[in-house]
């Protein structure tokens, strides 16, 4: 919705939309509005939730069996703490990148039909020409807010459409694809978890390393809308 109102007032690209039920970058948006709050000082914990049961709108003969193979169910949770906490084993959140283009509005949608059912437009290739294209646009964003390059980053954190994607998205972006958790290979598209979770299994994967110090983390998802975020985690 946000997105839709975002268009509706011509908006320029680098005003956010955050929505409550933010989809694929839900759970960034979550980050984004739990750090803000903590840094006021008011409070001193947050914690950021992103669930997604898709088989609930999904698993119904109205829905095409291909589209029901793109997605899965998931949720992923953080615990944010303001200030320094003295644990050099806990990263810290940098600053965050928003941004909405309505012109990929029409890639992806859903609409009830006049007999109750659920109709789906869904434009794949458009839609993933789009993510792609985007989501390298925030891992240069990250360079600049972080002052890192890209060859410097221990895992990137990422929301995946389809495992396709995510291996276009790392040879464009020249990312070793050992670099990005293939969570979409294993559990599908997850939505809103989607990234979170790959955040989740790279945080888990790096605490086994013996890499000096907090390994920088690029974190980025983009959805319908066209709603994008990113941020990093170092």
């Amino acid at each position: 919705f946000s997105a839709g109102l975002h268009t509706r007032l011509l908006l320029a690209e680098s005003c956010a939309a955050i929505d409550v039920g933010g989809q694929c970058v839900g759970l960034l948006s979550a980050l984004g509005v739990a750090s803000a709050i903590l840094a006021t000082g008011e409070r001193g914990t947050a914690l950021v939730v992103a669930s997604e049961v898709h088989s609930r709108v999904l698993a119904t003969l109205q829905v095409p069996a291909e589209f029901q193979g793109l997605f899965g169910d998931g949720a992923c949770a953080f615990v944010l703490k303001a200030g320094q906490t003295g644990d050099r084993k806990l990263p810290n959140i940098g600053s965050f990148s928003f941004g909405c283009s309505g012109r990929q509005a029409s890639a992806l949608g859903a609409r009830f039909s006049e007999r109750g059912d659920i109709e789906f437009q869904f434009k794949g290739e458009q839609l993933g020409r789009a993510a792609v294209e985007r989501l390298a646009r925030i891992v240069e964003q990250l360079e600049r807010l972080s002052g890192r390059p890209r060859s410097e980053v221990a895992a990137f954190a990422i929301h995946e459409p389809n495992p396709r994607l995510v291996e276009i998205f790392a040879q464009n972006s020249n990312v070793p694809l050992d670099k990005i958790p293939l969570v979409s290979r294993t559990y599908g598209n997850l939505g809103s978890a989607s990234c979170g979770v790959s955040l989740c299994k790279a945080l888990q994967g790096l605490a086994k390393t013996s890499i000096a110090g907090q390994p920088l983390i690029f974190a980025a998802a983009v959805g319908p809308g066209l709603l994008w975020g990113g941020t990093y985690l170092y």
